[in-house]
């Protein structure tokens, strides 16, 4: 899993924990299973990875799927192993990774529902608190130009209730 990590390592921002690491199965008889080079599958507090190595690990495909742009993810419970299903938009078909360990597939899917949960939360969110520190740094700003005799009284009250009535 730790080789895993150093693999996609510099696609990670600053701040952003891994979760949970995990590979496809080896085992052909699974369907999706490859037995020379799994995908891998890196979830973390922003995003979901995927990366899929080729020519026996030479070569490697990423996907990427930020939680804010997930709109479902499906999991389909197999007799041996179970898939997953990533729909975002504008894609022309959902992100499917087979072969997945059921019981790293259950924990895939509980990851990603609680980081698309709190992505949709943060940009529903209201961005008072921005706001009232614009406000009150405009106010500071107005108060200086009228002590340095920059602006009257009477343009310093104008000015503060324009910006009050925003």
């Amino acid at each position: 899993q730790l080789d895993e990590i150093e693999k996609i390592a510099d696609r990670l921002e600053e701040d952003e924990k891994v979760l949970l690491v995990t590979k496809q199965t080896k085992n052909p008889l699974k369907p999706g299973g490859s037995v020379f080079t799994p995908n891998a599958i890196i979830v973390t507090d922003k995003k979901v990875i995927i990366r899929n190595p080729s020519a026996l690990g030479m070569r490697q495909k990423l996907e990427y799927y930020q939680y804010d742009q997930i709109v479902d993810v499906k999991l389909e419970r197999g007799a041996l192993s179970a898939a997953l299903e990533i729909n975002v938009p504008g894609s022309f078909e959902d992100a499917r990774i087979d072969a997945v360990p059921k019981d790293q597939a259950e924990q895939i899917l509980r990851f990603m529902a609680d980081g698309v949960k709190k992505a949709k939360q943060a940009a529903t969110s209201p961005q008072v608190v921005q706001q009232a520190t614009s406000t009150a740094d405009e106010l500071a700003k107005f108060a200086s130009l009228k002590e340095q005799g920059i602006i009257s009284e009477e343009e310093f009250q104008k000015m503060k209730q324009d910006l009050l009535s925003k």
